[in-house]
């Protein structure tokens, strides 16, 4: 009777761990472009356009092709 309650009981914390994934995919839209900044800790960062542009320039992309109105900038999907 104890070996059925102790399996139920992580079977019932197992699927809980399962459903409560914190982050999912479903925020990227495939239709479009993504780019990765990686950074080294916490904090507030400056991008300015020549680290950009040398930046997208290595991947075979012009700056002057990106408006910069739609940039948007993602954290875990937020």
């Amino acid at each position: 009777m104890i070996k059925r309650l102790l399996a139920l009981c992580l079977l019932l914390f197992l699927f809980i761990g399962l459903e409560a994934q914190p982050f999912s995919n479903g925020w990227i839209n495939y239709s479009q472009d993504y780019y990765k900044i990686k950074i080294a800790q916490s904090g507030i960062y400056r991008l300015d356009s020549a680290t950009l542009s040398s930046a997208l320039a290595t991947n075979g992309i012009q700056l002057s092709n990106i408006d910069p109105h739609r940039f948007q900038i993602f954290n875990k999907g937020v």
